[in-house]
């Protein structure tokens, strides 16, 4: 994912548009504003795929657009992970209820699929979103009693864990 700065002045504050399918995020800093292009869900996937493979995971490739997101194993264990990016495929920004939506399925699906394995590790992976940080926010007395761990991707590909359980 790119990042950039640049400053504008107060009668000239414009929004660029990114032909690479990225939402443009701009935060105001006084008369400075910092973009950063926000990752679609497949960036998320590839970036975390790269990062457990580089942390002596073995990651399943992924045959269907249905199902898991991402399986992988270390340690005897199976890591079950749902991701969620801040974008649809075409790269247009999701609404706040469709960042709703997705989160909540990404929850219901890990659920659902806790019958199937009982031992697994389970896990879901954001966008950093302030939308989604407090939704998780809220989410995390229910999600620590369920065992899920939940991760963040910011700007910078750097991949944070938001609850210890």
């Amino acid at each position: 994912m790119a990042y950039f700065r640049f400053l504008l002045s107060d009668d000239k504050k414009a929004l660029a548009d990114d032909s690479a399918n990225h939402l443009l995020f701009l935060s105001l800093i006084e008369t400075e504003w910092e973009c950063y292009l926000m990752p679609k869900e497949s960036e998320v996937e590839g970036l975390l795929r790269k990062h457990l493979k580089d942390h002596g995971y073995k990651v399943e490739e992924r045959t269907s657009k249905h199902g898991v997101d991402i399986t992988a194993f270390k340690d005897a264990k199976k890591y079950y992970v749902e991701i969620e990016g801040d974008t649809k495929p075409d790269g247009e920004p999701f609404t706040t209820s469709q960042k709703y939506t997705h989160l909540l399925r990404a929850v219901g699906q890990i659920c659902l699929r806790m019958n199937n394995d009982p031992n697994g590790v389970y896990e879901i992976v954001l966008a950093e979103d302030p939308y989604y940080r407090e939704k998780i926010d809220e989410l995390q007395i229910a999600l620590k009693r369920l065992g899920v761990a939940t991760y963040f991707v910011n700007e910078e590909d750097k991949i944070s864990r938001v609850n210890s359980l």
